[in-house]
């Protein structure tokens, strides 16, 4: 089987040192059963608004899993991103 495969066109065979940098990755979704969250920043220091908050990103809850040759791996976990 494995000369079937090197056989194909394009396939090439890694070296020691790129099959330790295979590395996995992850896979997230949006998690819905969060609210996004409001992201503020102080306003100006003067004027009328002086001091109040201003509203610069929303950020949503993704629900994350690492991935090694596209198989789950490990616990799921909580990351937040732009929505």
């Amino acid at each position: 089987m494995k000369k079937s495969i090197l056989n194909l066109e394009g396939v090439q065979v890694l070296t020691k040192k790129q099959m330790k940098m295979v590395d996995g990755g992850r896979r997230c979704s949006l998690d819905t059963s969060t609210e996004p969250q409001v992201l503020y920043s102080p306003g100006t220091t003067e004027g009328p608004n002086a001091g109040e908050l201003v509203p610069v990103a929303v950020t949503c809850a993704y629900t994350c899993r690492n991935t090694f040759l596209g198989i789950g791996v490990g616990s799921t976990y909580t990351v937040w991103g732009g929505c």
